[in-house]
């Protein structure tokens, strides 16, 4: 990564729980790191051009990142998520950054036709969340080709890690370690788990490969866990072995049950794999628990 010392790198969404930590490792790479901190930024020009202008290359981060939010408030998903990237490319073709990367979702692929999913599966997206994101990555894709414009989208599953909050599955349950019992919503369901470091290093090898420009990526682990599974392990590399109890409520969030990642693409192409399975990862989560 010796490229990215003395670039400068723009970061939307630099004060978030992803957007901190890629701020902290371009840092330590040796980069001068511009961050706009606050969502609503994204929409307001007059924030994006002065910053803009400095940036070598930009990685849009900022947007509404919580399917149920999206879900009771899709115009604000549209505003945020889709009107927000098509100004940030704008603002980039406009001042001549050499590329944006765009941290996308899996929840574009809506309900699996087959898995895993790899980046020829359609996109087909059944969550107003997915659907303010697939858009993001049409704006993308029409710069990129025909505006010239470098982007690369990075269609992340499910990211977890220290320090992040809201109602997620993994921090749902270790907020409940202190009980006598783990409630969660739906047993079955089964997700694709990402380390944030993992991630991290997906969007570094995506700035720094020539050949990533204009495509699409999964980065995701590629293995299903339920959440049952999930919170039985965190029970127990906790120490707490607390029972774990199904509370079944309705679904706001939208989108698949099931979903796991093809990541053929990103190996073959970025150089990228995961590293952190999932056990290792709920043990770092563990360890920075009340530090």
């Amino acid at each position: 990564m010796a490229w990215l010392s003395g670039k400068r790198a723009v970061i939307t969404g630099a004060g978030g729980f992803l957007g901190s930590r890629l701020h902290s490792r371009l840092s330590g790479l040796g980069a001068e790191v511009l961050p706009i901190d606050r969502e609503r930024d994204v929409r307001d020009k007059s924030i994006l051009t002065p910053v803009f202008r400095e940036g070598d290359v930009i990685f849009h981060l900022a947007g509404l990142a919580n399917p149920q939010y999206c879900s009771q408030h899709p115009e604000e998903a549209l505003s945020v998520n889709a009107l927000g990237t098509l100004g940030v490319l704008e603002a980039a073709l406009a001042k001549a950054c050499s590329l944006v990367v765009l941290a996308s979702t899996s929840h574009v692929y809506g309900v699996p036709q087959r898995m895993p999913v790899d980046e020829l599966h359609p996109v087909a997206p059944s969550s107003p969340y997915g659907a303010s994101k697939a858009l993001a990555e049409s704006f993308c894709s029409y710069y990129s080709r025909f505006r010239g414009l470098k982007t690369v989208t990075l269609r992340f599953f499910n990211i977890y890690g220290p320090g992040q909050r809201g109602d997620y599955l993994i921090p749902t349950i270790t907020r409940q370690l202190g009980g006598d019992t783990i409630r969660i919503r739906d047993f079955a369901a089964r997700r694709d788990y990402l380390y944030v470091d993992d991630a991290i290093e997906a969007f570094l090898l995506a700035a720094s490969n020539e050949k990533a420009a204009g495509d699409v990526f999964n980065i995701g682990g590629g293995k299903l866990y339920s959440a049952k599974e999930v919170a039985e392990t965190i029970s127990s590399l906790s120490g707490k072995n607390l029972p774990v109890a199904e509370s079944p409520s309705p679904d706001l969030a939208g989108g698949a049950r099931e979903l796991s990642a093809d990541t053929s693409k990103a190996q073959k192409i970025l150089g990228w794999k995961q590293a952190v399975p999932l056990e290792q990862g709920l043990r770092r989560v563990l360890g920075t628990i009340g530090n």
